[in-house]
């Protein structure tokens, strides 16, 4: 159970539709593992009725949900591959897709998809899939193929006096340079901090991280390594959009720098980077909040996309693969994607343009669903991953860690990144 990466969001939900599962009559349990927080309750509450619906349809069925925490969730779900308790569908995240692919421990979903025309599968994006797939298999099915979006305090930026990035970005104006004035005017004019990474993240060693990281890369033009493997950490773009970032922390003092516990949501940071399911951590704001599009850079507009899927594994002591993917492809049918998808921006075609996706986020207008969110999903890439990248995140770690120090060489120090994670790339 080796090249088990970070894995994803284990959906333990369950959407109106038809199923496999039903073809038997034997009592089924299908735990299915999922990194939602339990007590995370807008999104836990839509998944609820979902599972419940399944089990009406399917009463042979017993659906058990297992939250496991993120940072956790790769080795936790390897673990229980290789024992005797393995689970039996669930998340997986777009960088452990390659791994898990790898490993050989996804069971094919193609032919159970594929052959029921109710289902539609050429509803779903090819772009969305081209991760999942190859040739005729399927290992997975991409439930939330979710842009990253600018979220920030519009009553921060009130008290500074500045324009909101919104404004901004109507102008064509709202580029990463532009965010660092902002975040510094912050800091000078409110006492508060000007921006936060994604999920304060950035100096963990969790997945998390590298949702700044990437975006800033690829606003600049470069990526971690490039279609040939070749680690492009240390190319003069990649130098400026880090160094960005060190500025900002050391020299402006407007970023939550390292040990900080500070999080957007308490109002006392005016930007972070985050996606529509982390919108519903606001619902108890005490100030007044707006999304908009990523910062651009000198490569232009660069989308980019955080994707899960829901995945069935093949573990040696799995023998309930039928029955898990039915309840897989109950889930990502037309109506279990459309009920999921004021949290999650679906995959399917003719969910993303509907008006009940565009109307159906209490928390997000029309325009900002249309312009924003929707605009990003159809044009952004995926972030990267790799068959390797649990080790080169493990490795690439210690160089990183060595980059959120004040006296830190930017250039030097992605050389040595690059130089660590090389071997894993070839």
């Amino acid at each position: 159970m080796k090249k088990l990466v970070c894995l994803m969001l284990l959906l333990t939900l369950l959407v109106p539709g038809a199923g496999l599962a039903s073809a038997q009559d034997d009592p089924v349990t299908l735990r299915y593992t999922f990194w939602i927080a339990l007590d995370h309750p807008a999104v836990v509450d839509a998944f609820q009725p979902l599972a419940e619906a399944y089990m009406a349809e399917n009463p042979n069925v017993t659906i058990e949900y297992s939250f496991i925490p993120f940072g956790e969730y790769n080795t936790t779900i390897g673990t229980q591959l290789s024992g005797n308790e393995p689970p039996d569908a669930g998340w997986i995240v777009e960088r452990s897709g390659p791994a898990f692919q790898d490993a050989g421990i996804l069971y094919d979903l193609g032919s159970a998809l594929r052959e029921d025309e109710a289902y539609n599968f050429a509803d779903f994006s090819e772009p969305a899939l081209e991760l999942w797939t190859e040739g005729d298999i399927v290992y997975g099915i991409p439930f939330s193929t979710s842009p990253f979006i600018t979220m920030f305090n519009r009553t921060l930026f009130e008290q500074a006096g500045i324009e909101t990035p919104d404004e901004l970005a109507a102008r064509g104006e709202w580029t990463w340079e532009a965010l660092r004035e902002a975040a510094r005017a912050i800091k000078e004019e409110t006492g508060a901090w000007g921006f936060v990474s994604v999920d304060a993240a950035l100096y963990t060693s969790t997945g998390n991280a590298w949702a700044t990281i990437i975006a800033l890369l690829r606003a600049y033009g470069t990526d971690v390594f490039d279609a040939e493997n070749t680690c492009t950490m240390d190319s003069e773009a990649a130098v400026e959009s880090i160094g960005l970032l060190h500025q900002m922390i050391f020299e402006d003092q407007s970023m939550v720098p390292p040990g900080s516990e500070v999080v957007f949501e308490g109002g006392e940071v005016g930007m972070t980077i985050g996606q529509v399911s982390r919108l519903t951590n606001l619902d108890d704001a005490t100030f007044e909040w707006g999304i908009t599009t990523m910062p651009s850079g000198p490569a232009g507009d660069t989308h980019i996309i955080g994707q899960a899927a829901m995945v069935v594994f093949d573990g040696a002591n799995n023998t309930k693969q039928e029955a898990a993917a039915d309840f897989v492809k109950f889930l990502t049918s037309e109506e279990g994607v459309a009920t999921l998808a004021p949290f999650f921006p679906p995959a399917r075609i003719s969910v993303l343009g509907s008006e009940e996706f565009l109307t159906g986020n209490p928390r997000v207008g029309r325009d900002d669903m249309e312009n924003v969110v929707a605009l990003a999903t159809a044009e952004g890439r995926v972030l990267s991953g790799h068959k390797n990248w649990s080790e080169i995140e493990l490795i690439g770690a210690t160089a990183l860690d060595m980059l959120w120090m004040p006296d830190a060489d930017v250039a030097a120090t992605l050389g040595m990144f690059c130089d660590l994670i090389e071997p894993y790339l070839e």
